[in-house]
């Protein structure tokens, strides 16, 4: 089962690898390794980790769920978020740096946003976040029952700060979102569009914190739910 190689000292044994993985090359110069097999190939869109509660808390946190070896773009699937404030305040996007034990990511942002609203008005706004937290939608958030809840999509490019052939040139972290929700004494949908960027390009990103703007807490009882893809590398 062992497979004979020569380098640049003779030849050398590389052993079995686990079940599944493929013989892989490394270039020129480099020797052969076993490698996991991607369910996904290059331009696709590949499953890395999902969020949820069962109980009412203030902020969801998805930490160390970024591969930045595999995927520099990432899409975010938000489902049946809602908040027990009866408050039409915002959902706050953050950034987070540290891995399994992250915190926030606190560099400048940019943002854009459009809503549209019936009886909440229409509109934009632009400019400097000075908390470092996206906008990510604003009167779809309350909820006043456990059937209000918020939709979201949201998609993170060069979150590996990195360009999508894996060289080092720095990029920006950018991001655009398409949300649609209840907003808390109306009988009408709030739809929002947002698009913004993080002022730097070199801090390595591990996480996400979905919060609240008003302090209060996500609701538990409407059972939110978060998953999050990457995109193979090309």
């Amino acid at each position: 089962g062992d497979i004979l190689y020569r380098d640049g000292s003779g030849l050398q044994r590389l052993g079995a690898g686990t079940s599944g993985q493929f013989l892989k090359t490394q270039g020129s110069g480099a020797n052969p390794t076993w490698s996991d097999a991607s369910t996904a190939t290059q331009g696709q869109w590949k499953y890395l980790a999902k969020a949820t509660i069962s109980s009412d808390t203030s902020s969801i946190y998805m930490d160390n769920v970024f591969d930045h070896t595999n995927h520099d773009h990432y899409y975010l699937k938000v489902m049946n978020l809602n908040t027990t404030s009866g408050s039409n305040n915002d959902i706050w996007l953050g950034l987070r740096t540290g891995g399994s034990s992250g915190s926030h990511y606190a560099y400048d942002v940019y943002q854009s946003r459009i809503r549209q609203h019936p009886t909440a008005g229409h509109g934009g706004t632009s400019g400097h976040q000075s908390d470092d937290y996206v906008r990510l939608q604003h009167s779809g958030v309350a909820g006043n029952s456990n059937v209000d809840t918020t939709q979201m999509e949201i998609w993170l490019y060069n979150i590996s700060n990195k360009k999508s052939d894996g060289t080092a040139d720095f990029h920006r972290p950018f991001m655009q979102s398409l949300s649609v929700g209840y907003s808390a004494g109306s009988a009408y949908t709030s739809i929002h569009y947002a698009g913004a960027f993080w002022d730097n390009s070199s801090v390595d990103i591990t996480g996400l914190e979905f919060k609240e703007s008003g302090g209060g807490n996500w609701r538990g009882a409407t059972a939110p739910l978060i998953y999050l893809y990457g995109q193979v590398k090309h």
